[in-house]
Order: structure tokens, then C-alpha cells, then sequence
């Protein structure tokens, strides 16, 4: 586990937060007159993140180099919204500009590591590049720091999710290109079984479901990813 961060969050708690916390986007109102058609904000939110990994990669790349929960973060998100906006009529089923979203900046993560991955995942990934080291936040953290500005739920997860990333990149890359709930996806998670267990603090039980598994790995891969070029 990290000695650089001191959180006072184990794997399981920071889990169970996940599990029952929904992602928080929401509609608030219109701004310009007539609403968008997807009745779901989550989707909306997809479709935003999908535009902004598509059309906006240098926004993208910023924001996801910043610690999660940190005023740097913070700021990025901020940055971008308006031009985010725009990006409302990247799907034909939308309203162009008319919705007023609210959502946090670990929601619009979330969803924004989730097309960046598959942005990258389009191309053949060399494995053996990813593998070992340390996690991607931790050049972010200075040391001898007790204390730093990031979501402790999040970098908890990122933590465990890295560790089998270093340890698993083949049947990472295997686990996050299954499309969910199918045959395939369970076929790589009896891959990833075995490199679980010493990501996971001694003692400590945990029960994870694919969907918060591809959470955990997701972002984690995609850092990886994008160090080997």
C-alpha cells in the first residue's frame, strides 16, 4: 500500500462507498429553451465525456493529470465547461446546448477515463510496457507529505487498481476490452483471480462486483497506457 498517503479509508470501505453512491450528475433546468431528449443525465454525462476524450484530448489529458479531489482538478474541470457545452449536439438524440448539467468532477472523470480507455484500447497495447513500477500519482506527491488534497475514496481504489495492473497488464488490458456482462468478461476476471489477493491489505475482506473491479483498473490502465507512449 502507499506510504506517502495517509487515509484513514481501507479498500473495503472505500468500495462499499462506490457501490452505493450513484454517479452524481443531474439536470437542473434549461438555459436556452427545449430540453434535451435523454431523460437519463448519466447518458448525457456519457455523451459529453465521449465528445471531450473525442475532440477535446488536451483538456482531456489535464484534467486526468491532476489529482483526483484537488483544487488542481478542481480547476480544469472548471476550464473546460464551456466548451463542454458544445459538445451537446455530439449525439443526434440531444438538445444543442439546452440542457443545464451539474455534475462533480469525479463524476465527469469517471466517465472521461472510461472513453479514454477505449480510445486507446483501438490500438494494440504492448503489455510488457506497463507493467512494474509505481503508480501514476505518486510523482504528483511530495514526500514526506502526511497529508495531501485528493478524494481518499478514489485513491484508495486507483491504489489496489494499480497494483494489479503492474502486476496483471495482459489480463488487465484482457478484462477492461470484455464488453460487460458477458461470457468473455468472466472469462478475464478468472484471469485477474490470482493477482487480487496481494493487492488486497492482509486480513482485509473485500467483495468486488465487475463493475467497481472495472473501475478500480480503469483509470490505472489508462495512466500506463499513456506513460508508454
Amino acid at each position: 500500500m502507499i506510504a506517502r498517503i495517509v487515509a484513514l479509508l481501507t479498500l473495503a470501505a472505500a468500495i462499499a462507498v462506490f457501490a452505493t453512491a450513484p454517479l452524481e450528475a443531474q439536470r437542473t433546468g434549461t438555459r436556452l429553451g427545449g430540453n434535451a431528449k435523454k431523460s437519463d443525465p448519466e447518458a448525457v454525462l456519457r455523451v459529453v465525456a465521449q465528445c471531450a476524450a473525442d475532440r477535446k484530448p488536451a483538456y482531456a489529458l489535464a484534467l486526468l493529470d491532476a489529482l483526483p479531489g484537488s483544487d488542481e482538478e478542481s480547476r480544469q474541470f472548471r476550464r473546460g465547461l464551456g466548451d463542454l457545452s458544445n459538445c451537446m449536439d455530439y449525439d443526434r438524440n440531444l438538445a444543442v446546448g439546452s440542457d443545464i448539467m451539474t455534475a462533480s468532477a469525479l463524476a465527469f472523470r469517471l466517465m472521461l477515463v472510461e472513453q479514454m480507455v477505449a480510445n486507446r484500447l483501438k490500438s494494440p497495447v504492448d503489455t510488457a510496457a506497463i507493467g512494474g513500477g509505481e503508480p501514476w500519482f505518486l510523482a504528483l506527491i511530495p514526500e514526506g507529505e502526511s497529508e495531501v488534497q485528493a478524494d481518499a475514496r478514489y485513491m484508495v481504489l486507483m491504489e489496489f487498481g494499480d497494483c494489479v495492473v503492474s502486476a496483471a497488464p495482459s489480463q488487465s488490458v484482457a478484462f477492461i476490452s470484455a464488453t460487460p456482462g458477458t461470457a468473455g468478461e468472466q472469462t478475464a476476471i478468472q484471469g485477474l483471480v490470482p493477482f487480487l489477493g496481494p493487492c488486497i491489505a492482509s486480513g482485509e475482506e473485500i467483495q468486488l462486483t465487475p463493475a467497481m473491479l472495472r473501475r478500480a483498473l480503469s483509470e490505472p490502465l489508462y495512466h500506463r497506457m499513456a506513460q508508454a507512449g
